[in-house]
């Protein structure tokens, strides 16, 4: 064993010297060396060892999936002897500093939980130094206003009493140089510009120890406080300290480090009116940034990382809207969503397969992506200028894409939010216009959003009877006053103005094209676009033919699958209520030619013959039709989501459980065609189908991308979870109709949209709305009909 021992001492030695390459040599054989004995709790302790120095040695390069991983590997074989404990307590202490520091601060203290039982009682001092960790980690520091509760602001009194006597008393460089950023952070949270002084004096110990030492995973946490309070009046030292950063990145770090560094060295320069070089830094930060994520499997991972590239989105778009640069606005709003497509999925073997949770939050959602593709606006990339060495994605044109999903008139409306800002452009058509909003509280566009929440199912936490009460179900006065102020607030002016133009001359429906996450959270139809005279208030709804756009990449990708020439289509399959439990997902749309249902059966008309709705039957009767069939599907029933709305492990629910999951679609036959075929267009009647508000890093990866990716030109949806009731039961069954007759998709939903509105408006039900019982005009809930949308191309 002395030799086993001298080789994990060698590999700490070798990654606190910065040698990361000998490192992990070094590593790789001492596990080899410890793999030879018999397993024992003495080799345990030994591989543990070695995966949490690997933590840190990923951590040096930053990978962060990886981290996560070796954490993972090392907490496994830790919990299997009890005389592990220590190393076990120390293991679950720094993954959950870990966590805390991507931000997942609810798992953290979990682990800390953990941590502190293995340590042993509140007298050891390595369980104090959790509990301490526990007070930071509850008491976010660097968050708090001055309406914070008096017991939280005493807790951050006490935690920075806290890190001075640490500062004083320790003789560790490493835990004085953390202590003081960890105060710095606090001052600069809590007193902004009056603790200037002094939490800058603190950061630059730590910006000093961390160059010394060439820690360039804590150089960017160190400058991080530069980017997020740029209204500070900086010192001086940090113009040649992030200069020096950036070199020492640009030589020793990852993607994802150079990423970071980019963009606290751009915040540097725009600090000191410099906008030219910090907009081209924050460019070169995103395109960096992109190949991070590229290169991270996991959706969750993605997300939790994606801080700092956001906020070198946020400083470039705020440069551009300055600007007025709307071609650039447009290409970073777009880009905001990862344009890439997943690969056949990685094996789970391939994949950490462990008990640890940890390990479970570096797995989620795996996928393997392709090249990332960068966005052409106009002709051109910004990004791809800033970094054409070495950034070798697809480029993809915007415009032809905006052609393909909404006509050669069609106009783009992309929004994109970051903090307390919500960034805005409007394209194509003849229009070019860009603008920034502020939802910051206090704001007349903050107070709306806060009405939403407490009225609308896209906050998934109301329950049916909150809702009901809400501004949007309450009476159609009260809906109608909330989107009359929505849509005053939020839709851009001059995009009103075209509308309102256009409805004032009985002009056909603008073809608008919407991108971007806010928009999954909205009622879209409703929205208010303004008054026309002997009309009333118009709606989105009544302007424009609203489509939803994916990412560009995926458009593309689409725009292959061959085009529907026949009408109308046949209705070549109805999936209804496969789980049995809901009565009002029952009816079979007419014209159904093969039908699958639960054990609860179909409603009515007891001589439709149908098959059970297994997933095997689902696949057999979608492989039977091939990808793109000229037809329609329709699918009735629950959706899942995983562990984000929008990743691969959502999924349509079949009878006796079993589930279809976007993953399952998204995995081709070995000569590339789907291994299950969608026809080119689908209505997934399902709660929050749609997935457009993306996941991980804005790339969709859900159910409805799953399905126009495996062959269908488009997929009505939903935004959210829509209630099982006699109005959805007709709703969809007049989609099913329209989406067989009209050749627009996105027209079809409007022309059922359209019936919806008047009835609940004006109070008459059409004749065509015969319900399973008694209907009154306001069960046309509008929560219900407003979550419905149309993605893909024409």
């Amino acid at each position: 064993m002395i030799r086993t021992q001298a080789a994990v001492n060698g590999a700490s030695k070798l990654l606190s010297e910065g040698k990361l390459e000998a490192a992990e040599r070094k590593l790789a054989e001492a596990r080899r060396l410890i793999l030879e004995f018999p397993t024992s709790a003495k080799t345990r302790e030994g591989l543990g060892y070695t995966y949490l120095i690997e933590a840190d040695l990923r951590l040096s390069q930053g990978r962060m999936e990886d981290v996560l991983e070796a954490f993972a590997k090392a907490e496994d074989v830790l919990s299997q002897d009890p005389s592990n404990r220590e190393v076990l307590g120390r293991c679950l202490r720094e993954s959950a500093i870990t966590l805390a520091d991507i931000g997942f601060v609810p798992l953290s203290l979990k682990y800390l939980d953990r941590a502190e039982a293995a340590l042993g009682g509140p007298g050891d001092p390595a369980a104090g130094e959790v509990a301490r960790l526990r007070r930071k980690f509850e008491a976010k520091p660097g968050v708090l206003s001055d309406a914070a509760p008096e017991d939280e602001l005493a807790d951050v009194d006490d935690e920075m009493a806290a890190l001075r006597a640490e500062i004083e008393s320790s003789f560790d460089p490493a835990q004085r140089a953390m202590s003081s950023f960890n105060l710095a952070v606090i001052l600069l949270g809590k007193y902004g510009p009056l603790q200037m002084q002094e939490a800058s004096a603190l950061l630059k110990t730590t910006f000093d120890y961390c160059m010394k030492r060439r820690e360039i995973d804590k150089l960017a946490k160190v400058l991080w406080p530069l980017c997020m309070h740029r209204d500070l009046p900086w010192p001086s030292w940090l113009g040649p300290a992030t200069e020096t950063a950036v070199k020492l990145v640009r030589k020793k770090g990852g993607p994802g480090q150079i990423a970071n560094i980019l963009y606290a060295r751009a915040s540097w320069l725009h600090i000191q009116g410099d906008a030219e070089a910090a907009l081209a830094l924050t460019l070169e930060s995103l395109a960096y940034g992109d190949e991070d994520r590229r290169t991270t499997a996991s959706s969750l991972v993605r997300m939790l990382t994606a801080n700092a590239s956001e906020g070198a989105r946020e400083l470039a778009l705020e440069i551009a809207v300055g600007r007025h640069d709307v071609e650039l606005v447009v290409e970073l709003l777009e880009s905001a969503r990862l344009q890439v497509l997943p690969r056949p999925l990685a094996r789970r073997s391939d994949r950490y397969a462990g008990d640890s949770v940890i390990g479970t939050v570096a797995t989620v959602a795996a996928t393997d992506t392709t090249d990332t593709g960068r966005i052409e606006v106009a002709g051109g990339s910004r990004v791809r200028q800033t970094s054409k060495s070495w950034d070798t994605g697809p480029l993809i044109d915007l415009d032809r894409c905006l052609s393909l999903v909404g006509g050669p008139d069609a106009v783009w409306w992309g929004c994109w939010a970051f903090e307390e800002r919500l960034y805005w452009a409007v394209y194509g058509s003849g229009v070019s216009s860009t603008g920034v909003m502020s939802i910051s509280p206090g704001t007349r566009l903050r107070a709306l959003f806060d009405i939403l929440e407490q009225c609308c199912p896209s906050n998934g936490a109301l329950t049916p009877e909150q809702l009901l009460d809400g501004a949007y179900c309450r009476s159609a006065s009260s809906e109608e006053q909330l989107s009359r102020d929505f849509g005053e607030a939020f839709i851009p002016k001059p995009l009103k103005d075209l509308m309102l133009r256009a409805a004032e001359q009985n002009a056909d429906p603008l073809s608008l094209v919407l991108s971007g996450s806010p928009f999954a959270l909205l009622p879209l139809p409703l929205l208010g676009v303004g008054e026309v005279p002997r009309r009333g208030l118009i709606r989105l709804v009544e302007a424009a033919c609203i489509r939803i756009f994916p990412p560009a990449v995926l458009v593309e990708h689409v725009a292959h699958h061959r085009a529907v020439t026949r009408w109308p289509l046949p209705l070549s399959l109805a999936c209804v209520d496969p789980t049995g439990d809901l009565p009002y997902s029952r009816r079979v749309p007419a014209a159904a030619e093969v039908v699958l249902a639960g054990p609860s059966g179909v409603e009515g008309d007891t001589d439709i013959d149908y098959s059970p709705a297994t997933a095997a039957a689902l696949a057999a009767a979608l492989q039977h039709l091939g990808p793109t069939h000229g037809s329609v599907m329709v699918y009735a029933g629950h959706g899942y989501n995983g562990n984000l709305s929008g990743d691969s492990e959502s999924g349509l629910v079949l009878r006796d459980g079993q589930g279809l999951p976007a993953e399952t679609i998204f995995t081709p036959k070995p000569d590339g065609t789907p291994g299950i075929p969608f026809p080119a267009r689908v209505l997934l009647g399902a709660c929050d189908s749609s997935g457009s508000g993306g996941a991980g890093a804005g790339e969709w990866f859900g159910t409805t991308a799953a399905v126009l990716w495996a062959g269908a030109r488009s997929v009505t949806a939903t935004n959210w979870n829509v209630w099982d009731h006699p109005f959805t039961s007709w709703f969809d069954a007049e989609l099913a109709q329209q989406l067989r007759v009209e050749q627009d998709a996105a027209r079809a939903l409007r022309n059922v949209q359209l019936a919806s509105l008047h009835a609940w408006r004006d109070g008459v039900l059409p004749s065509s709305m015969r319900f399973t019982r008694a209907a009154h005009p306001h069960e046309c809930y509008p929560v219900i009909w407003g979550a419905y949308c149309s993605i893909g191309v024409l």
